[in-house]
């Protein structure tokens, strides 16, 4: 949709990607996960906002200056690749290797999603993927061992951990840390 390639195209090569990528869970789950694709592009609808917002110069809840002392990096880099202008700034701005401080996050929007996901154990196929492109680590897999599986609250989800005998006899769940440390 986005026009980078033909649409037909991009469908094509999501759906084969699905199909690799759960053709282990069976024709069920391929089928469910090529529906989706389908009903998604059934429903799309076109966003209309106001031409106001093409040169809106605030936004977002970032933390004020006189709360906190924004480090450099922020103020240099992060500050104007999230105001959409990062191409403007000389490769010299950036760290060699591409560093990055801990602990920047904190200076970015936040509060933007309207929900939190939910982990479906039944589905999942302990691939990690989620939790590795989650740009907040807030999507985080663990192991358990027989201990902390049975000493884990009720209505606590995990599954036996698949993979090879490195996690053997550990169970895997998926915890979303909806702790939002917004300091604005």
């Amino acid at each position: 949709m986005s026009g980078v390639l033909p649409k037909n195209e991009a469908l094509e090569l999501l759906k084969n990607s699905i199909s690799e990528q759960y053709a282990r869970k069976g024709p069920e789950v391929v089928g469910k996960n090529h529906k989706a694709v389908d009903v998604t592009l059934e429903n799309l609808k076109r966003m209309e906002y106001p031409s106001s917002w093409l040169t809106a110069t605030t936004g977002g809840r970032r933390p004020s200056s006189e709360v906190f002392e924004r480090p450099d990096f922020v103020k240099s880099v992060m500050d104007p690749v999230l105001a959409l202008e990062g191409d403007k700034l000389p490769v010299s701005t950036f760290e060699p290797g591409g560093y990055q401080p801990i602990g920047t996050t904190m200076y970015e929007k936040r509060g933007i999603a309207p929900a939190i996901p939910v982990w479906k154990p039944d589905a999942c196929t302990q691939c990690n993927y989620c939790a590795i492109v989650c740009p907040h680590a807030v999507i985080r897999p663990f192991l358990l061992d027989k201990t902390e599986q049975k000493g884990a609250p009720e209505g606590f989800e995990a599954r036996r951990a698949k993979g090879g005998s490195e996690v053997a006899g550990y169970h895997y769940t998926i915890q979303v840390s909806s702790f939002n440390n917004t300091a604005s």
